[in-house]
């Protein structure tokens, strides 16, 4: 029988095949699996990394645009569109702004808020986040972790995720961006204030562990994090697993969209 529903699941995109496929891959397969009835759909908003999978691997990713016309094109009249960005900013108002052009177009067309649009979803985040830290919470290791820091409006975000893993006791856990603060230095500053701390370790707070974790987080060059903590005098280990590999973060989706499926 002919799927005449579907998920369009909008993504930054990277061009790491192997991490790419691991985490958003990872969530759309999840969430395959939780609506058989659901044609899902796959769409970049980098066409530069659009563009870089298409040389390296010959494989064509749709932009947001070529993903709604294939949907229409296969009969999909109800169509849910999910970004896979955490907070709302620049990426979030411009895809809305296309998929929106559509409206006519399908009987029922429903873009979903970012996943932080719900009060719930940070609190189930924040487990999430304890989940992986733990095991590293020795009393002598410091968990950082390091998100993007897109635009001013995410360090509001930051600051609540901080907030809520102090409140839960994790006082050597640290949320730090690249952009924005909480900077690197910050948390150096921080974790420098409890000297039995010895050890560092480094978590994405990115969805795919692609060219900020190899690069920002654990490149050669001497102001990635690795480098500048290793300097001040720690042990550092660095993490290399997106966000979206994690089940806890496929789950948040699959539940997310129940909310408006079921």
């Amino acid at each position: 029988m002919k799927k005449r529903q579907g998920i369009l699941v909008v993504s930054y995109g990277s061009s790491y095949q192997e991490d790419r496929e691991k985490s958003i891959g990872g969530i759309e397969n999840a969430i395959s699996s939780a609506f058989p009835e659901y044609k899902v759909y796959r769409a970049f908003t980098s066409k530069s990394i659009v563009e870089r999978i298409w040389k390296k691997e010959g494989i064509r990713v749709d932009s947001i645009e070529d993903a709604l016309e294939r949907a229409l094109s296969e009969g999909i009249r109800k169509l849910i569109v999910l970004q896979t960005h955490l907070i709302k900013g620049i990426r979030f108002d411009t895809m809305e702004q296309v998929v929106n052009s559509y409206n006519q177009r399908f009987d029922q067309l429903k873009i979903m808020q970012p996943i932080f649009s719900k009060d719930m979803n940070v609190d189930r985040f924040v487990d999430g986040l304890i989940s992986i830290g733990t095991k590293y919470d020795d009393g002598k290791t410091a968990v950082c972790f390091v998100g993007h820091g897109i635009d001013d409006d995410s360090e509001m975000i930051y600051g609540r995720l901080q907030n809520e893993i102090s409140k839960r006791g994790y006082s050597e856990f640290y949320i730090g961006t690249l952009s924005l603060k909480p900077t690197c230095k910050d948390l150096i500053e921080w974790i420098e204030e409890n000297k039995e701390i010895q050890n560092v370790v480094l978590v994405p707070l990115m969805l795919v562990s692609g060219y900020h974790v190899r690069k920002d987080l654990m490149g050669a060059f001497d102001n990635s994090w690795c480098n500048t903590f290793s300097r001040a005098g720690y042990v550092v280990e660095c993490v290399k697993r997106g966000l979206g590999e994690h089940d806890f973060m496929q789950n948040l989706y699959v539940d997310y969209l129940k909310n408006v499926i079921l």
